[in-house]
C-alpha cells in the first residue's frame, strides 16, 4: 500500500528521533468510530509508541490530491454522507 500525498516515508525519520525511539514503521489502522487517544492507545497495548499520527480520510473524503494548507468546499453529496453515517 502506498502512502497518501504529503506523508513521508518511514525512513526519513530524523537520526535524533530514530535513535531515542529506536526503528520506526508505518501502520495502516481503520477505524469506524474514535474515542479520546484510541490509536494510541491500541498501539501502546501492543507495546509500540505512536510518534506521529495522520488523519487521510473521513468517510468518503480523502485527502488525495492536495497539499498542507490546501481546502476545498464538499459537495452536496459528501456532506449528506456524512449525515447518512452518523444516523441524523
Amino acid at each position: 500500500m502506498a502512502l497518501p500525498n504529503g506523508i513521508p516515508p518511514c525512513n526519513s525519520v530524523s537520526l535524533a528521533e530514530g535513535s531515542r525511539h529506536g526503528p520506526t514503521s508505518w501502520i495502516s489502522i481503520t477505524i469506524k468510530e474514535g474515542k479520546n487517544r484510541q490509536v494510541r492507545r491500541m498501539t501502546a497495548a501492543v507495546g509500540h509508541a505512536t510518534l506521529r499520527l495522520g488523519r487521510v480520510r473521513i468517510g468518503s473524503v480523502t485527502l488525495d490530491g492536495m497539499k498542507n494548507g490546501d481546502i476545498r468546499n464538499l459537495s452536496k453529496a459528501e456532506i449528506e454522507s456524512f449525515t447518512t453515517q452518523s444516523g441524523v
